[in-house]
């Protein structure tokens, strides 16, 4: 997500909601067999949903399951929003509401810029 921190222009990419690779600082889907020192997205996966008690432990890790992680567009905007701060609160309850509303319609903007290009990389 890109927004402007009223001093320059910022880059956050959601951790929650969002099919990113924590360790590798990348999304699911650019780790190959030929890079045998990195985990695989399905041994990530795996213990990521091990370490957040979804599922039970198994004696081996299922094939493909990253292949079925999608990314929820309404957790990574609160994801986003929970990291943003507000400097300075208006006391004009008016003017917080409609830049509250303006906030969320520039988040709403910048998904679907994003996801078109995602969309379009994919065809």
């Amino acid at each position: 997500m890109v927004y402007y921190d009223g001093k320059k222009i910022r880059v956050y990419v959601p951790t929650v909601g969002n099919t990113w690779r924590r360790d590798l600082k990348q999304a699911l889907g650019n780790v190959y067999k030929a890079q045998r020192d990195i985990k695989s997205d399905d041994e990530y996966v795996y213990d990521e949903l091990l370490k957040d008690k979804l599922i039970d432990k198994q004696d081996k890790v299922p094939g493909g399951i990253a292949e079925h992680i999608v990314a929820n567009k309404d957790l990574m905007i609160k994801d986003f929003s929970n990291r943003l701060e507000v400097k300075k609160k208006s006391t004009n309850e008016r003017f917080d509401s409609e830049t509250e509303r303006l906030r969320r319609a520039i988040l709403e903007d910048v998904c679907k810029y994003f996801q078109k290009k995602i969309n379009e990389s994919l065809d």
